[in-house]
């Protein structure tokens, strides 16, 4: 579980691998919390699913007010959650080195104190909100973390909420849907937009449509599923997402790909210089300009 390095820093890893059971995976936590000045990194990977796993591996990290001075990277992985809770992760702490946040499937309390460092985010929203509440608080989450310069944003399936959460909403988007106000994210430079859905998730166009990215240079469509032919509503997607005029490289994969669109992009995209398209599982075909 822990790993030294120099200047007495710690890297901790939890998964299914480092603990027998859960009594042995609270007590891992409760002696970790005590080195927490000197965490530079804390992975929790959990594969699969086991009931109240996520709150006994966190509990130690949200119970009281703790300082991570040296925390670098923190990765939470847990697709397969199904507790909807809101994690105040070092209930108020700070983590002023942080920079590189993963997070699927969990739900964190966006804190300034922790997250409004971050350059780095790959963000899996967590599903327990679906349509304005999740456009709000994920426009919430880049609006703390401004200083990103690189971000990944990805809606899975919808998760099986056996009861409703307070903050959840199931019913289609409306027209307050649009009414979100815009964020600049000045210092961004990529921006991942990922899809293993059947069509683009209405929350990621809107959310695509309402961050302002003026320094962004590298753009790529991710399409997990591999789809044989183009989103049903990728037309409605290029329509409302700006491209930065700054954009280098781009890259559009299966489901993303639509061609007579990407060539009246590409006349809008003067500093273009290299362009990656996926189709079919064919290897890329690269263009230079």
């Amino acid at each position: 579980m822990y790993r030294g390095s120099p200047a007495n820093a710690l890297d901790l890893t939890l998964s299914p691998l480092t603990f027998n059971d859960y009594n042995t995976l609270e007590s891992q936590m409760h002696t970790a919390v005590h080195f927490i000045t000197r965490w530079r990194s804390l992975h929790i990977e959990f594969p699969s699913y086991s009931p109240f796993l996520l709150s006994r591996a966190l509990s130690q990290c949200c119970g009281r007010t703790m300082h991570a001075p040296t925390l670098k990277e923190l990765r939470l992985i847990y697709r397969q959650n199904d507790d909807p809770e809101e994690y105040f992760l070092f209930s108020g702490g700070t983590a002023p080195r942080l920079r590189h946040l993963s997070v699927d499937g969990i739900r964190l309390a966006w804190q300034p104190s922790l997250f409004q460092n971050l350059t780095s985010l790959e963000y899996t929203h967590h599903g327990f909100t679906t349509g304005p509440q999740a456009v709000r608080e994920v426009m919430n989450i880049v609006s703390i973390s401004v200083k990103l310069t690189d971000l990944r944003i990805l809606f899975p399936r919808p998760k099986r909420i056996t009861a409703p959460t307070r903050n959840s909403s199931n019913s289609r988007p409306r027209q307050s849907y649009l009414t979100t106000k815009r964020i600049t994210l000045p210092y961004l430079q990529c921006l991942h937009l990922v899809s293993e859905t059947r069509d683009i998730p209405y929350e990621l166009t809107h959310i695509a449509s309402l961050i302002s990215t003026p320094s962004l240079t590298a753009l790529h469509f991710v399409d997990l599923r591999y789809r044989e032919h183009q989103f049903a509503s990728l037309k409605a997607f290029m329509q409302l997402y700006q491209f930065p005029p700054a954009l280098q490289v781009m890259s559009v994969a299966h489901g993303w790909y639509d061609g007579t669109a990407l060539k009246g992009i590409l006349r809008r995209l003067p500093k273009m210089q290299r362009l990656a398209i996926r189709q079919d599982g064919s290897r890329d075909r690269f263009y230079h300009f």
